[in-house]
């Protein structure tokens, strides 16, 4: 009975990871935007050749919900040389009732280090299309996109930082 229990546990965290992570090597959507440098960035496209990981958020809660991932993101990734990765953090104000992108860029600004600037997309379209193609279904949560160096998407997860989720973005970026 014990090893029945153990197996359906183990079945049921298997099939919870994969709700919430997807890999359909589908082309990443494209998305235009400026930098907080004011210089035009186009994703997939400006990724290419490394891989990407996009980390988005659609509310002001999952703004919240992304600052825990910066410093562990920076550290393990950007500050790491053995990951040939490109980061960037795309808020999607289109989608963010009541928020412009000039305070959500003033705020990031007074916030953030300039060296990190060229690394924020500021991206103020629609954004239906986007979340349907992403298939992002809590807009209270941060995403996170895993693109290879051909613009494919290969991993999607979301929601607060754990440093499983961040392994398991550092495995995809590994292969």
């Amino acid at each position: 009975m014990k090893n029945l229990s153990v197996l359906a546990l183990n079945l049921l965290i298997i099939l919870s990871l994969a709700a919430f992570t997807r890999s359909d090597n589908k082309p990443f959507p494209v998305i235009k935007g400026s930098n907080l440098n004011e210089k035009l960035m186009t994703l997939p496209d400006d990724a290419r050749g490394k891989f990407g990981i996009v980390a988005m958020v659609f509310s002001l809660k999952a703004e919240t919900d992304l600052i825990p991932w910066m410093d562990p993101i920076n550290k393990t990734i950007m500050g790491n040389i053995m990951f040939a990765a490109n980061v960037f953090f795309v808020p999607m104000t289109g989608a963010i009732k009541g928020v412009n992108s000039d305070m959500v860029k003033k705020k990031l600004k007074e916030s953030m280090d300039t060296s990190l600037y060229k690394y924020v997309l500021l991206y103020n379209g629609p954004t239906e299309d986007i979340i349907k193609q992403l298939h992002v279904t809590d807009r209270e949560e941060p995403y996170f996109f895993v693109i290879d160096p051909r613009g494919k998407l290969t991993y999607t997860t979301s929601g607060k930082y754990t440093a499983d989720k961040l392994e398991e973005i550092t495995d995809k970026i590994s292969e």
